[in-house]
Parts: C-alpha cells; sequence; structure tokens
C-alpha cells in the first residue's frame, strides 16, 4: 500500500518532466526513401541538418503539427542552397516541388516563436516573397495567406569550402549617427574613424622632412584620421621635384555640404583652400597599374587619412598652403555596373618614411559597408574581386579560412557575402551593429554593416571591388 502511494505520487511527477523532455526530443520531421511515405525513413529533430547517409533520397515527407521544415536542394557547411521550400504539412510525393531525391539539407524549427509566427514563401503580385517571421494576427482570419507552398528561385551557392554563419542576436545595435553618416556623405561606407576612434586618433604632434632641416611641415587639424567625400577635380601622379625618390598619387577632393571637420577648419581662416590634397607617396612599380584602376575624374570619391594642414615657404619663396589627406591611406568610390551597386576600394601604404608615426606598418585599413534589409525580400548577396595587390597580408588581429559569409537572424539569411580566393586568405570579414525593426506591415527593418578588414606592408597597395549578385 505504502509503494502504491508513493508511486502514485512520482508518477505524475516524473511524466510531466518526460513529457517536457519528449518534446524536445521528439522527431519535428521524417524523411522517406520512396513516395507515400515508403521505404527507409529517418527521424530529424529541431536544428539544422546536412544529410549524409540520406542524401538525395528523400522522396516523401511528414511534418508535425505546429513544425516547420526547411529543406534545401544542396548543402554547405551550415547552410542550405539551391531551391529551397518550407513545409508546414506532409508531402507524399516530393516531385510535385522538383524535389523528388534532391534533399540535401534541412533545417526543421517550431512555427511560433514569442510573439511571432512564421509566413513561408509566398508569391505576392507576381513576386517571391522569401519566408519570414511576422507578428502574430490577433484575428487571422480563416485562410492563411500563403497557405500552399512555393518553392523559392536558387539560393546562390558558397564559394569554397569555408562558410561561416552569424547571428544577428549576437551583434549589438547601430548608432543612427553612424548609419545616416554612411549614407548621406560616405557612399554608404565608413572607415575606422567612425567605427573605432581610438584607433584613427593621430595626436598633436607636427611632422617634420629632412629637406627643411627637421622644421615642421604637416599639422594634424584636429588630432584624428579623416574621411571626405566630394568631386574629383584632379587625380595624377607626379614628382614635387623636392625628393628624388618620390612618386605622389594626388587627388584634389572638393568636400559636399555636411563635412563638419572640414568646414570647421575653412571657418578658423587658417586656410585659403577650398578643398582637401590627397596625397600619397606609392612605389614606382604599381604607378601604372594604379592610374589605370583609379577613381574617374568629375565622379564622387572618399578619401581617408591623416586630416593634416601643409603651410610653409621652407623650400622656396612661394608659400605652400594645402588642407590634406596625407598620408591618403584609404580611398573609395561606389558606381552601378549593369544595374547592380559596385564599390572600389583602395588602400595604399605610404612608401616616403616620413609618417610613420602616423601609419604602422602593416597598415591596417577597415571598410564598413551600409547595407538595409527588409524581412521577406531575397537576401543580399556581395561578391568580392581583387584587381590589383602588392605587399597585401593577412590581416594580424584576426583571421581565419573563411571564405563566405552569412549574416541570419534564427533561420532567415540577410547577407551573404563572399570574399575574394586570390590572394589567398588576405581579408577578414564580419558585421556589426545591426540593428533590427519592427515594421508595420509585420515585417522587419535591419540595418548594419558588414566590416572587411585588410591590411598591406611596406608601401603596398591594394585594390579590390565589393558587388552586389
Amino acid at each position: 500500500m505504502k509503494a502504491f502511494c508513493l508511486f502514485s505520487i512520482l508518477f505524475p511527477l516524473c511524466t510531466s518532466s518526460f513529457s517536457q523532455f519528449a518534446i524536445l526530443q521528439m522527431p519535428g520531421v521524417v524523411l522517406y526513401e520512396h513516395s507515400n511515405y515508403g521505404g527507409a525513413s529517418k527521424s530529424l529533430v529541431v536544428g539544422q541538418h546536412r544529410l549524409s547517409d540520406f542524401n538525395d533520397k528523400t522522396s516523401s515527407i511528414k511534418v508535425t503539427a505546429g513544425m516547420v521544415a526547411f529543406i534545401y536542394e544542396h548543402a554547405a557547411d551550415g547552410a542550405g542552397y539551391g531551391i529551397s521550400v518550407d513545409l508546414l504539412e506532409d508531402c507524399a510525393d516530393l516531385s510535385k516541388y522538383g524535389f523528388n531525391d534532391k534533399v540535401s539539407y534541412v533545417t526543421v524549427f517550431n512555427a511560433k516563436k514569442d510573439a511571432f509566427q512564421w509566413a513561408r514563401n509566398a508569391m505576392v503580385n507576381g513576386q517571391f516573397i522569401f519566408g519570414h517571421w511576422e507578428r502574430q494576427r490577433a484575428n487571422p482570419g480563416p485562410v492563411m495567406q500563403n497557405a500552399v507552398a512555393v518553392v523559392s528561385p536558387p539560393i546562390p551557392a558558397p564559394v569554397g569550402a569555408g562558410f561561416k554563419n552569424w547571428q544577428w542576436g549576437s551583434i549589438g545595435s547601430i548608432p543612427a549617427t553612424v548609419y545616416n553618416q554612411a549614407m548621406s556623405q560616405n557612399q554608404g561606407i565608413v572607415g575606422m574613424n567612425e567605427l573605432f576612434p581610438d584607433l584613427a586618433y593621430i595626436g598633436n604632434g607636427t611632422v617634420s622632412v629632412e629637406a627643411v632641416n627637421d622644421r615642421p611641415t604637416h599639422r594634424p587639424i584636429d588630432g584624428y584620421k579623416r574621411a571626405h567625400t566630394g568631386f574629383l577635380s584632379v587625380y595624377y601622379r607626379g614628382s614635387l621635384g623636392v625628393f628624388d625618390d618620390d612618386n605622389d598619387l594626388i587627388l584634389y577632393i572638393n568636400p559636399n555640404p555636411g563635412d563638419k571637420p572640414f568646414e570647421d577648419f575653412l571657418a578658423t581662416g587658417k586656410s585659403a583652400k577650398k578643398n582637401v590634397e590627397g596625397e600619397i607617396d606609392i612605389m614606382d612599380a604599381m604607378a601604372g597599374l594604379i592610374m589605370n584602376n583609379g577613381p574617374k575624374i568629375f565622379s564622387q570619391v572618399t578619401g581617408y587619412g591623416a586630416f593634416v594642414h601643409e603651410k610653409h615657404n621652407y623650400w622656396d619663396t612661394r608659400v605652400h598652403d594645402y588642407i590634406e589627406i596625407h598620408p591618403c591611406e584609404n580611398v573609395w568610390s561606389s558606381e552601378l555596373d549593369k544595374g547592380k551597386l559596385k564599390y572600389n576600394i583602395n588602400v595604399f601604404s605610404d612608401n616616403s618614411g616620413r609618417f610613420n608615426k602616423w601609419r604602422p606598418n602593416p597598415l591596417l585599413a577597415l571598410n564598413a559597408i551600409a547595407f538595409e534589409f527588409q524581412s521577406g525580400a531575397r537576401p543580399l548577396d556581395y561578391s568580392m574581386k581583387v584587381l590589383e595587390s602588392f605587399n597585401m597580408v593577412p590581416y594580424p588581429l584576426f583571421s581565419d579560412n573563411t571564405l563566405n559569409h552569412c549574416l541570419m537572424d534564427g533561420n532567415d539569411t540577410i547577407v551573404v557575402i563572399r570574399e575574394a580566393t586570390s590572394p589567398p586568405g588576405v581579408f577578414s570579414i564580419d558585421f556589426a551593429q545591426v540593428s533590427k525593426t519592427p515594421l508595420p506591415n509585420g515585417k522587419f527593418l535591419y540595418k548594419g554593416f558588414m566590416k572587411i578588414h585588410s591590411a598591406v606592408k611596406d608601401g603596398g597597395h591594394s585594390l579590390f571591388t565589393v558587388q552586389e549578385n
């Protein structure tokens, strides 16, 4: 009798614990070898599954009520690609979706999460909308808007062996001022000065050159490296005639309105100039390539580097007065190429040796490209290509062998960026300051940055592009 009572007390507790455990471990999806749920089978719990023993063998599928099975045509490490379809119900014959013996990757998850529910792939007014999370409606109505499964267009395949997923939840929010500055002033890119101002600090110490007996020629204006964007009026290569080994690249940028550091300095009256001169001493061997692939005259260009004032008459009677980015470490521009946005990015390591106090060796460059994405749209997809490289080295602070990077929010892909494969291992990429804002239509707006880290040394130079696919 005592034993019975003890059993009767413990059994409900054990049953409750067992039920919770069983819910977590119960199969959310069962794959079948043949149509109509015949042949060998494979059960999958909540999670991401790259199929090995069951790759390209599935002909039918059962999906537990309240679950989603997102099936993909192909598999990579950490993600599926190719055509895809998200199923909320059983399917006795996957050939109706073009998936007979073609399933290589499956993601299983609950169709409801907190206050959100999964809205699967759909066609709306002739446009494909990827599956995404939406806020649950108070009165959803008798029929879901996208009650029928829809196969997606092919998701691009990752290039190379490495594929790394970054989750939105692990990335901090973005200050609106930084994002707005990138979009309104700097062609969608910010540099080290905006994201990591401590690393862009150069102090107030002047730079002297040997030709003028160590008298100061270049004075920091506000103690920082700065980015200045504007109309490019002059772009040439030439020797100043002062240093025999000088082979300078010169850019004259007429800053756009709203460039506060430039306008604040003009207001002091210390210079009569109305433009900014970007100047960098380059290796003679690279001069022709740089000029041939450089920014276009009369276009918008951004120059980044030490923001300084050069004013003196030390080597002749003429007063030399220039507002400068010197050395000009980073030059970038953006353009539309066949309707797709393309960024052209140059990184320079000064070859003169006169500005070493402002330039570490190797020179570490950061180009953070702003992006904006609305859930339900096709994921943003970018590829990188190196056009020129000389003394380009792997980024020393952190690096890995990953060539492809994917920013995700749960199972939703936001951005994919594919690194250049040659030269190998020279870039490090991550994402920063990504915000997520609910929209009135139940979708989300993501804003943030793709951060591209690179390095050059000993007078080196790199030119690479980042282009929408």
